[in-house]
């Protein structure tokens, strides 16, 4: 199974990530929410499959850091992405507007030649389950630590401003979702998102939500002549925000666990 390291080895040595020798060329690119679209198309043989992380190039191929903003200057003459930009007849991706030529605005000045273009949201920083409310809003940690100090437990109050935190969160992806190519999502994602995890963390989405995207990508674009293996890995479950007792709104079949700061 393909993954972020793979991806991100092949694209620092080569400009990009690529897989398959189908005759259609399909140019997936985004963060590593991205993955599982690319194991999906790989597993067709129609498809030649080509992915970038902007994120990556702020490493060299020897895993050394350097000038994020250099790097991306210098990929604006790379050959090889180049002449891959003008076989990529599909570009499916993340919005970017602060990645130099990767960003939506300019990089069909580049050569890039798609004919269908799927812009898919992205799910970034979105704080919807109390223990990653409480760790990433300093604001909602102060309130937390107050009550915990004083009661050994969030108070009425807090679990309210909290709550009110996730619902900005859940309305800032509903925003997202009609600003992609897929607006169905938002719909999706609000019917199911209590029901069944579609989300590890506030920036990893699980295969379920990918496995919902590739549905909308399918039927909207493809007349749903597309097919994916659905048992495959989940890759990010391994690393995921647990439920707590505080998190009642959600009935996903897994353990709760104590919340603490």
């Amino acid at each position: 199974m393909i993954n972020t390291v793979n991806i991100k080895q092949q694209q620092l040595k080569y400009g990009y990530f690529k897989t398959g020798s189908g005759p259609e060329h399909v140019f997936i690119m985004g963060s590593c929410r991205v993955v599982n679209y690319v194991n999906y198309f790989a597993a067709m043989p129609q498809y030649t499959v080509y992915s970038i992380d902007p994120f990556n190039w702020n490493w060299d191929k020897e895993d050394n850091r350097v000038n994020y903003e250099d790097a991306l200057k210098a990929m604006e003459s790379h050959h090889g992405l180049l002449e891959m930009f003008k076989t990529a007849t599909i570009f499916i991706h993340e919005y970017y507007e602060n990645a130099g030529m990767f960003n939506i605005s300019r990089i069909y000045d580049f050569g890039l030649k798609s004919s269908i273009d799927i812009c898919i949201p992205n799910f970034n920083d979105l704080f919807m389950l109390f223990k990653d409310i409480i760790t990433f809003d300093s604001e909602m940690r102060k309130l937390a630590a107050q009550d915990f100090n004083v009661l050994g437990k969030l108070s009425e109050q807090t679990e309210m401003e909290i709550i009110t935190v996730r619902n900005k969160n859940i309305i800032k992806f509903m925003h997202v979702c009609s600003l992609s190519n897929l607006p169905e999502m938002a719909q999706y994602f609000t019917d199911n998102f209590t029901k069944e995890r579609l989300f590890w963390s506030y920036n990893h989405v699980t295969k379920a939500f990918t496995l919902a995207v590739f549905d909308l990508i399918n039927s909207k674009f493809f007349n749903n002549q597309l097919t994916v293996d659905i048992n495959h890995e989940d890759i990010f479950a391994n690393n995921y925000t647990f439920l707590t007792e505080y998190d009642s709104a959600f009935k996903w079949p897994e353990e709760i666990k104590k919340l603490s700061l």
